[in-house]
């Protein structure tokens, strides 16, 4: 064997030694999501699960990497090169922090007189209207109901359930059963463990002036939250307005088992972090 086939043999072999590093297996979603009734193309969201990874790819330029193991979360501006990290423990400091502000406010507040107090009340919530946001989406009564009504979309049979708040209609979901989708137990696994942490994860960001962050990507963010309340996979899902008006529709036009390169789970070199404001 001359040299150059030698050193192209060795290269090979340490290629295939590396390459299981780079490429897993793993399952990839493709979603399409059309606004209302409006012309164009329609955008495509990507969903990745692979073991403990779970990523989003959305439209807007951003996408999301959660780590199950960790229980931690990134949320990539990629126009901006910069990014959000949030885990349980900025969750809890973040907590800590705003109960600490309300108790000092409250305490002011006992000292202001009867006459001054409103003014306050009201110079609070300009100061933290994620607060006073929070509070009336807590008196609303949301419910999830099984409508009765299965059709086939996608080469699925998929049943219908309704999204009511307060009594008015605001969403759809045709679910697949997981133990029907493709990489179910995966799968599953991954968006319920997900809709766990969105639910804390929001509670505690809609609280403070950080809020804001919550609008980040977050069309996708949303859908995933409410997937993990279902019991299967929507491959269709309509969000409504006033009077039943048609927002926007996600469509899952595949399902695909395939090796996803390793940097579709990390940040891109070179990202900066962002550092998220406590409020209080």
């Amino acid at each position: 064997m001359n040299t150059k086939k030698k050193t192209n043999r060795c290269l090979c072999l340490f290629a295939g030694m590396l390459l299981p590093a780079v490429l897993n297996a793993g399952w990839v979603y493709e979603m399409e999501k059309t606004e209302g009734s409006a012309e164009g193309e329609p955008e495509t969201i990507r969903m990745y699960v692979q073991g403990d990874q779970f990523a989003v790819e959305d439209p807007t330029g951003h996408s999301m990497i959660y780590d199950r193991a960790s229980h931690s979360m990134k949320v990539v501006d990629h126009g901006k090169k910069r990014f959000t990290v949030i885990d349980q423990a900025m969750i809890e400091r973040m907590n800590q922090r705003l109960d600490e502000a309300m108790e000092q406010y409250q305490q002011a507040l006992e000292k202001v007189p009867a006459a001054q107090r409103g003014m306050m009340e009201r110079m609070m919530k300009e100061r933290m209207p994620h607060l006073a946001d929070a509070e009336e989406t807590a008196d609303r009564e949301t419910s999830i109901r099984n409508a009765g009504e299965a059709k086939t979309i996608g080469g699925y049979r998929a049943m219908l359930a309704e999204v009511f708040v307060d009594g008015e209609k605001k969403g759809e979901f045709w679910t697949v059963p997981w133990e029907k989708l493709e990489g179910s137990e995966e799968v599953a696994a991954a968006f319920k463990d997900f809709s766990g942490f969105m639910d804390g994860m929001m509670k505690a960001l809609s609280r403070g002036p950080a809020g804001n962050f919550i609008d980040a990507g977050g069309g996708a963010q949303n859908l995933l939250r409410q997937i993990g309340e279902l019991d299967g996979f929507p491959v269709l899902t309509r969000a409504f307005g006033e009077q039943e008006n048609l927002l926007n529709e996600t469509v899952l036009k595949g399902v695909e088992s395939r090796d996803i390169a390793s940097r579709t789970f990390r940040v891109p070199d070179g990202y900066k972090r962002n550092t998220l404001d406590f409020g209080g």
